[in-house]
């Protein structure tokens, strides 16, 4: 199923008069324009909105037909362009990684500048409606809305969820059921916050206009959402132990506007934990020294670029380290990559090259390259995929076989190790959270989670911190990791 977003009565009626010769009162179609005017899981690629068989099988209305494999999207947008709806569709292709792409055909201007002025600020309740029927918003609406969504979420969970990779995965299995049945009232106090997560959206900055009025424009459709429906729901997903958020929620935001937003709770995290897990696992005798020593890759790079510390970088740093873990080709990391779909070319990874130079930088990707560790990281990797090639796949942490055929299916092995590693470092956490009303987890974001507390005193915080990183600490000695806990201070300060 799909969130429903709220707008303005004047915002609707706008899209009424200059959209209804094409909407008229087909819920299918209303849902499919909000799709393509409100979605956030925006292709890099394309700048499209990524639609995938669940999503239009949702909007169509048809979900037990998708469950059984027996839905058809491409039908449905065939039918619909038929009929008059105008919008470009890029077809997804499993072997290229490609998803299902839908773009609306070019905005009347004044539509454009309604929908900058719609989502400029939170919503007041009164006079907000469902953009799909018109129908009034209220408190009693959010409350079934939240019903509704944890009551289609629960049903995918019980039919997915001890199988494929959850299958013998407790901790897996154990979180996403917590994480689904928290209590409402929990993220209901984070409406009172939107006023500074909308403020906290204008504040974002990128060297693209472009990309930073699509980073914004993204980032103000999940406040709507959240404004919507606050809690978040969790869904399972294949090739990972990982949970991932369901629909358009918190999990979505980026880190400034999630701070703004969630004031009051602790954000911690394991400490470069991919990296330390694939120190150990495959292993990379360099790299476990470094982080023995206490050391952080992040001020290790930052200091061989001579560049001050930055947000921006660094989040530029973690998309290189993660490809450089992962598979992405030198070429890649240094010049950036391009897809061709259905006939056109465009920018799949802008390049270090690139993305570096915008801060002075010149030949950032060979630079990269050249920092002791990553040339470290490269050779270790490319002894693991051949090892991996050559045994037919690898075991995972909880006794898993994952099988690998080629370097496509070896890379993706490498990535569900680690994950599976993440999850069981962090198990303790989860334990200690199910039994327990003292404190909740809040939000789970892979290999880091937020904590909210019945008593918000800080030392209260402070000694239950304490107490999961001692566990934690536990668990990455038990498996070799050099990893721990570390609180965020942006979220709430010890």
């Amino acid at each position: 199923m799909l969130p429903r977003i709220i707008v303005s009565r004047q915002f609707r009626a706008l899209i009424q008069n200059t959209y209804g010769f094409m909407l008229g009162d087909d819920i299918a179609k209303w849902r499919l324009m909000e799709c393509m005017l409100f979605g956030t899981r925006v292709d890099p690629v394309t700048g499209g909105v990524i639609a995938g068989t669940d999503i239009l099988a949702a909007i169509e209305g048809k979900e037990q037909k998708a469950r059984a494999r027996h839905y058809n999207g491409e039908a449905f947008l065939t039918h619909l362009k038929a009929e008059g709806m105008k919008f470009d569709w890029w077809r997804h292709n499993v072997a290229a990684g490609r998803s299902r792409v839908l773009k609306p055909y070019p905005l009347p201007l004044d539509v454009q500048r309604a929908i900058v002025d719609e989502l400029s600020h939170p919503l007041a309740r009164q006079g907000a409606v469902y953009f799909d029927t018109g129908q009034p918003f209220d408190a009693k609406a959010r409350r079934a809305e939240t019903r509704r969504q944890q009551t289609a979420i629960q049903r995918q969970v019980a039919a997915y969820a001890h199988n494929g990779p959850y299958a013998g995965v407790e901790p897996a299995q154990h979180l996403l059921a917590y994480m689904n049945d928290l209590p409402s009232n929990r993220f209901t106090g984070l409406l009172q916050q939107m006023d500074m997560a909308y403020a906290a959206v204008d504040r974002i900055t990128t060297h693209d206009p472009d990309q930073q009025a699509r980073l914004q424009h993204q980032q103000r459709c999940i406040l709507r959402n959240i404004e919507s429906q606050p809690q978040p729901f969790y869904r399972p997903v294949e090739r990972s132990v990982r949970i991932f958020g369901a629909y358009y929620n918190i999990t979505g935001l980026k880190r400034e506007v999630r701070h703004a937003l969630t004031q009051g709770w602790y954000e911690v995290d394991l400490k470069q934990s991919q990296l330390a897990i694939c120190a150990a696992s495959w292993p990379i005798p360099q790299v476990q020294t470094f982080l023995a020593q206490g050391r952080r890759i992040w001020s290790s790079l930052f200091e061989h670029f001579g560049l001050g510390e930055t947000p921006e970088v660094k989040d530029i740093f973690k998309d290189a380290l993660y490809g450089t873990l992962f598979g992405m080709s030198e070429e890649s990391l240094q010049s950036g990559s391009r897809k061709r779909v259905q006939g056109q070319w465009f920018t799949d990874y802008v390049g270090l090259d690139v993305l570096l130079g915008r801060y002075g930088v010149i030949k950032g990707g060979a630079h990269f390259l050249a920092h002791p560790l990553i040339g470290a990281i490269l050779v270790a990797r490319a002894a693991k995929m051949q090892a991996v090639i050559a045994a037919g796949g690898l075991e995972t942490i909880f006794g898993q076989w994952i099988e690998v055929m080629d370097d496509a299916s070896a890379r993706s092995a490498l990535v569900q190790e680690a994950q599976a590693m993440e999850m069981a470092l962090l198990a303790p956490v989860i334990e200690q959270a199910r039994h327990t009303k003292e404190w909740s987890i809040t939000l789970w974001q892979h290999d880091g989670f937020s904590l909210s507390l019945r008593d918000q005193a800080p030392a209260r915080a402070r000694a239950l911190i304490k107490r999961l990183r001692k566990s934690v600490d536990r668990a990455a000695a038990k498996y070799g990791i050099i990893t721990t806990l570390e609180v965020k201070d942006e979220a709430g300060a010890l």
